[in-house]
């Protein structure tokens, strides 16, 4: 009978000796580092007919990590250190912005996003010459 309660003894001690491991690992793990990304929309010369609607995709290796619209204020996110695409399009209106077209006026870079600073981006857009181009600063 006491081999049982021994052998059984023996199993816990190592099972909560395992979580405790496990536990202390995890708490000893730096937090995530982080930057922040404004993004900003520029329109130079007169704007398209009945308006737009800017959007942008921002991913990494792992994937899209945000794709949505971008306010007339402009966007702030804030980002895991390291290296993403950055990817505008414009959706013009269509009689009024509740009827958008296709994506259109692309244009995308690479950015870096390093711990505790920020990275300002602009896009600015041409509507009579249908370009854009992203600055980086």
């Amino acid at each position: 009978m006491r081999r049982p309660l021994a052998v059984a003894a023996i199993c816990i001690t190592g099972l909560l000796g395992a979580a405790c491991a496990r536990t202390a690992s995890v708490a000893d793990q730096p937090s995530l580092a982080t930057g922040v990304l404004r993004l900003t929309q520029h329109i130079d010369g007169p704007l398209y007919v009945e308006g737009s609607v800017g959007y942008v995709k921002i991913g990494d290796d792992s994937g899209v990590v945000f794709e949505g619209k971008v306010p007339q204020g402009g966007l702030t996110r804030t980002l895991a250190a390291g290296t993403y695409s950055l990817q505008s399009y414009q959706r013009i209106c269509g009689g009024n912005c509740d009827h958008l077209g296709p994506p259109s006026d692309r244009c995308q870079t690479s950015l870096t996003v390093a711990a505790n600073q920020s990275v300002d981006a602009v896009v600015k857009l041409t509507p009579t010459k249908n370009s854009c181009s992203i600055s980086v600063s």
